[in-house]
């Protein structure tokens, strides 16, 4: 029976009941006659087997919003509830469920279940409450969200502890959760949208030459997160803690020697770590930003001068190894450096106050009065290191030499600062095949030589 048919057979029980009883059986037929004339025809009159949930007095704004769920625009209740007989929906209906949960969802999003199936569901998800986040008649917000604004969706659940942060990511601050973040499910960890640095350099594709040099720092392999935080942070760049303290959480030792030393190298307490080194990656080992003389040099810009200047490099400063000799963060010693060295020019002699230099220079240089082998400072079997270095009133190694650079072989420095008035005492050396000749302001020329030694008239 057609829908038509089965309202006009309503009406007519209910309009033949009437009618027998206040004018009897043939008036009542008479009647019932020019009733169906009358209601065949009038337009819009309402039909019941055609009426959805939305009436005058029930759902009356369903159907109004921005976006419809397919089955309420196609005014299809039933496909998610259960309605009453004649597919009518009954007087008191209890909202039942053709299915409980997701199940219910899955049966036109077939597609969703097997996106389901990664390591990582969201909780909404997992528990089958997909109307904690959508909204299963309309709503005013794309994908039919519960919220205007889909941060307001996330918002109802997590803390809002990001957008509150003196530099928030950008992400975050647009209120786009799921640039990051699948809302659904995930094969990654906190429902990444793909594995954690490939996502990062989605954006920071600028950035990713930084990351891809020689030497890459240890954090970097692992995770960004390892020292930003990726929605919002107190501090600039996003960074979990201040530069020094961030640094400091995995270098606990510098830590401990900056805070336990004497002495600190400006160049740390100045610029902190990232004045001498790179936070990401870099072409030169440790993480530094330029080669280590350059680096050591760009600051250091004296001793610049005095190496392009000279002849003869000493060997750690031709390698370019300036920290073989120099603490580049904190010390005990003058200088910076590694091993304790007498700064005065006079000094009594002990082999440990010449640790510094005996690091790489053999100690029995100046400890034998006599030798063939030791050095070639020698007058016959003379060893005149000994000569000069091992008395109570012993000479420094730098009272003689250059340390880092000169344009005297063997290092000999060309004047050296002695007394209160830092008098410049000159030094002349010139070598031989078997000897040489020193002429120098504390005393007068005095040649030696190795195979035929020369005799001093002492006066």
């Amino acid at each position: 029976m057609s829908g038509k048919m089965v309202g006009y057979s309503l009406i007519y029980r209910k309009k033949k009941k009437i009618l027998n009883r206040k004018t009897g059986t043939i008036q009542g037929i008479v009647s019932f006659v020019v009733l169906c004339a009358l209601i065949t025809f009038p337009a819009g009159y309402p039909v019941l087997a055609q009426e959805s949930c939305v009436t005058s007095e029930c759902h009356t704004n369903m159907g109004k919003a921005k976006y419809l769920h397919g089955p309420i625009a196609a005014n299809e209740c039933k496909v998610c509830h259960i309605v009453g007989p004649d597919d009518r929906p009954p007087k008191n209906h209890d909202l039942s469920y053709n299915k409980e949960g997701k199940a219910l969802c899955l049966d036109c999003h077939e597609k969703l279940e097997q996106f389901l199936q990664g390591k990582t569901n969201h909780l909404p998800v997992e528990e089958g409450e997909c109307i904690v986040c959508h909204d299963p008649h309309q709503s005013d917000s794309k994908f039919l969200l519960t919220e205007e604004k889909l941060a307001d969706v996330c918002f109802n659940c997590h803390e809002d502890n990001m957008t509150t942060q003196n530099y928030v990511h950008g992400p975050v601050a647009g209120g786009d959760c799921i640039v990051c973040h699948n809302p659904h499910a995930s094969e990654n960890e906190f429902l990444l949208a793909i594995d954690r640095v490939t996502l990062c350099f989605s954006c920071h594709e600028d950035k990713k030459e930084d990351f891809e040099k020689k030497y890459v720092h240890q954090p970097i392999k692992e995770s960004c997160e390892k020292c930003h935080l990726p929605h919002g942070s107190q501090f600039p760049f996003h960074l979990k803690d201040d530069r020094a303290a961030l640094c400091a959480d995995c270098h606990k030792e510098f830590v401990q020697q900056m805070n336990n030393s004497e002495s600190q190298h400006t160049a740390v307490t100045s610029n902190g770590c990232l004045g001498c080194h790179l936070p990401h990656s870099s072409d030169h080992d440790k993480g530094l930003r330029e080669d280590k003389t350059d680096l050591c040099l760009s600051c250091h810009e004296a001793m610049k001068e005095k190496i392009l200047a000279s002849t003869y490099l000493h060997g750690p400063v031709e390698k370019g190894d300036c920290i073989a000799c120099h603490n580049p963060h904190a010390t005990d010693y003058a200088k910076h450096l590694v091993e304790f060295f007498p700064d005065d020019f006079y000094f009594p002699y002990q082999v440990k106050n010449y640790a510094m230099c005996f690091g790489c220079h053999n100690k029995e240089v100046a400890t034998e009065a006599f030798t063939e082998t030791l050095t070639d400072f020698r007058n016959g079997d003379l060893n005149l290191h000994f000569t000069h270095v091992n008395r109570e009133k012993g000479r420094s190694c730098k009272a003689c030499h250059e340390v880092h650079a000169g344009n005297q072989e063997k290092h000999i420095r060309r004047e050296v600062p002695y007394g209160k008035i830092n008098w410049m005492l000159p030094i002349k050396f010139m070598k031989t095949e078997t000897g040489g000749n020193c002429d120098v302001g504390c005393h007068k020329p005095r040649p030696y030589d190795r195979l035929n030694p020369v005799t001093y008239e002492e006066k």
